[in-house]
């Protein structure tokens, strides 16, 4: 049995048990097609969004297999509802639990959905015990597998038109992750992070670095992207800059100190990058002759 404690704390999150107030900011939400365009039900009307949200009310603890906890993400700062999360009991015997979270598409690409479930993870795993968590999806909805590798899970199975969803033939794909690879792979000494080389110049005056990737801030994405070594940041240039025509660099950091997680194989540093934990600068690629 699991009735845990609320509210939920993240480092920019609230999670916090629905209540009746919060049926404008549902109905915000659900009522839009490109939320429900990957889920079995179609946009929500008001009504339907009230009677949907009095089961959400409902669903604060954990306490016979069936049974779901979905929970209001909030913006810390300013109390908005932005979406839900949910860890659902599937399974007493084999210790098996789902996570789900839906977000209004205004605050998509900000890691929101990866920082909040991953409580849900927590709460299975470290407070229910469970064994193994999955995670379902269309596979067309690439934005909510990216959203699962996050969060350190595999994919497991592709399901090839295995069900009828609002009239055609769908696909699933199942991801899931097992009680002892919970948590993440412990971070490494060090990291690397391939930057613009006017961005680290920018930052230094300032002492910080906040840019996680090409074209998004930290603020935007909820960490720094990292590599753990040359070949990762190989395959990170490979993805995303070779049309890049301005000099890179490469800065050598030392996460002593720093919330550095590694998620789906890439360590990721949440919070802004102090300059003086960059023990190093190279130009990427390596000049002739250098490592």
């Amino acid at each position: 049995m699991l009735e845990p404690r609320y509210p939920i704390s993240t480092k920019r999150l609230t999670l916090r048990p629905f209540t009746p107030d919060d049926l404008d900011a549902v109905h915000a939400y659900e009522s839009l097609p490109e939320v429900a365009r990957y889920l079995y039900w179609e946009p929500r009307d008001r009504d339907t969004a009230r009677g949907f949200l009095d089961k959400k009310i409902a669903r604060t603890a954990l306490r016979e297999e069936g049974d779901a906890i979905d929970l209001a993400i909030t913006l810390t700062a300013t109390g908005e509802v932005i979406g839900n999360t949910l860890l659902a009991w599937t399974s007493r015997r084999h210790r098996q639990g789902e996570i789900g979270y839906v977000l209004h598409p205004a605050h998509h690409r900000r890691g929101y959905a990866a920082e909040a479930t991953r409580e849900m993870l927590r709460l299975g795993f470290e407070q229910l015990g469970l064994h193994r968590i999955v995670g379902r999806l269309d596979a067309r909805n690439t934005a909510s597998a990216s959203v699962l590798r996050k969060l350190g899970m595999r994919q497991e199975a592709h399901l090839v038109e295995n069900e009828v969803v609002k009239g055609e033939w769908t696909s699933e794909i199942v991801y899931a992750v097992l009680a002892r690879e919970w948590p993440a792979a412990p971070a490494p000494a060090s990291v690397l992070h391939l930057a613009l080389r006017s961005d680290w110049e920018a930052a230094r005056p300032a002492g910080e670095y906040r840019v996680s990737t090409l074209g998004r801030t930290l603020e935007q994405e909820g960490f720094i992207h990292c590599s753990r070594d040359a070949a990762q940041l190989r395959t990170v240039h490979d993805t995303f800059y070779t049309a890049v025509t301005e000099p890179l660099v490469v800065l050598h950091i030392d996460t002593t100190g720093l919330d550095v997680r590694v998620e789906g194989g890439f360590p990721h540093l949440y919070g802004p990058l102090p300059a003086g934990a960059v023990t190093a600068v190279h130009p990427y690629p390596p000049e002739p002759g250098t490592a």
